[in-house]
């Protein structure tokens, strides 16, 4: 009980500390391959539009290997 509840103080602690937290969700029944990372990839692309343009590249080199398997990564 409250596993939940321990989990969220634990990243919004993490969060006060500067550290960048992405969240996602998996369903049981998923049966796409790698749906568990979809959201999860989602929150990494809106970190990464909120960043400034001005900022370094951030993507590594074979991002478009990613990017096939989870295009929303092209939007970043």
């Amino acid at each position: 009980m409250g596993k939940t509840a321990l989990l969220q103080r634990f990243l919004a602690d993490r969060r006060q500390e500067g550290a960048i937290v992405l969240t996602g969700r998996c369903y049981e029944r998923e049966s796409v391959p790698y749906k568990a990372f979809d959201s999860l990839i989602d929150s990494l692309t809106r970190h990464l539009q909120a960043l400034p343009r001005t900022r370094p590249a951030v993507m590594p080199e074979n991002a478009a290997d990613l990017a096939r398997v989870f295009p929303v990564l092209r939007e970043s």
